[in-house]
């Protein structure tokens, strides 16, 4: 320690101000869940790292473990410095209020957290869960008999997909995969003919095509997915982006997910179990002239 006559040196003065600033701030609250309200139960822990390299070794981090009510309690913060807030969880995002401002918040305060994973993916989110979806089917494309349009399909369709049922989410992460992922319809049809004149082929079975309604071989109409603007919740901050879609903002019934040069795509049932599937189709074989 430097000293002059006198007095303290400044070096000295500023470290002790360092100290007294410390053990002087609680910040205290509950984190909620942004969709519900609900507290997240602990236990996992919440962070605190100043925003300041001027401060005090030991004002630089803290860190507290919420409780299984969500409460958590953050003690002997410095008044010197705002502090950024995150948890030790992946799948937990602080997007509204991620910062305790310089001398704390005052009162207790909630904190919102956000189910969205760090980097990109799409999810069902159920009963507090949070699963990862799998593609479930290649994309195959038919031309459609006598025009040239074509119309894709799924080569597969497995006993069993993914419903998003009342209360669950479809929860798609990452900003290219909220810009680019798009929800079609799958539609079902009765046997069809494809191809042209000159070279026609048949599905002879009954199947389900993207976002195409079939009256005839030649006849079609194409459909939409519109998801209820009023159910589905954005959510963006810097680099990192989440999108949730209700299970109850598109009518029931079986789409597909998927970008518009995907060889795989996701298949999800929305709200009430559709009808049957239809049983896989055999290979196209050439129509009867």
């Amino acid at each position: 320690m430097s000293v002059r006559a006198g007095g303290i040196g400044m070096g000295a003065l500023l470290w002790a101000a360092a100290l007294t600033g410390c053990s002087s701030v609680t910040a205290e609250g509950h984190i909620v869940d942004g969709l519900t309200g609900e507290p997240i139960p602990g236990p996992y822990r919440i962070k605190a790292r100043s925003t300041s390299r001027d401060v005090a070794l030991t004002c630089q981090l803290f860190d507290t473990e919420v409780g299984a009510d969500g409460a958590f309690k953050l003690e002997q913060l410095c008044s010197g410095t705002s502090y950024q807030l995150s948890t030790d969880r992946d799948d937990l995002w602080l997007v509204e209020i991620d910062t305790i401002p310089e001398g704390g918040f005052g009162q207790p305060t909630d904190l919102t957290a956000w189910r969205v994973p760090k980097g990109s993916g799409v999810y069902k989110l159920s009963g507090g869960e949070l699963t990862m979806l799998r593609t479930a089917s290649n994309v195959e494309q038919d031309t459609i008999f006598g025009t040239d349009q074509t119309v894709r399909l799924p080569d597969t369709l497995p006993e069993k997909v993914d419903r998003i049922d009342t209360g669950d989410y479809l929860v798609l992460v990452g900003k290219a995969t909220i810009e680019e992922m798009k929800l079609v319809p799958l539609v079902p049809s009765g046997p069809r003919k494809f191809g042209t004149a000159e070279e026609p082929y048949a599905r002879n079975e009954p199947w389900w095509y993207l976002g195409t309604k079939f009256t005839d071989d030649t006849t079609f109409e194409r459909v939409e997915a519109r998801p209820d603007a009023s159910k589905v919740v954005d959510k963006s901050k810097d680099d990192r982006a989440g999108r949730f879609i209700a299970g109850g903002a598109l009518p029931a019934g079986r789409y597909a997910l998927l970008k518009d040069d995907d060889k795989r795509m996701f298949l999800l049932d929305f709200g009430a179990a559709p009808a049957e599937a239809p049983v896989p189709a055999p290979a196209p074989a050439p129509a009867e002239p």
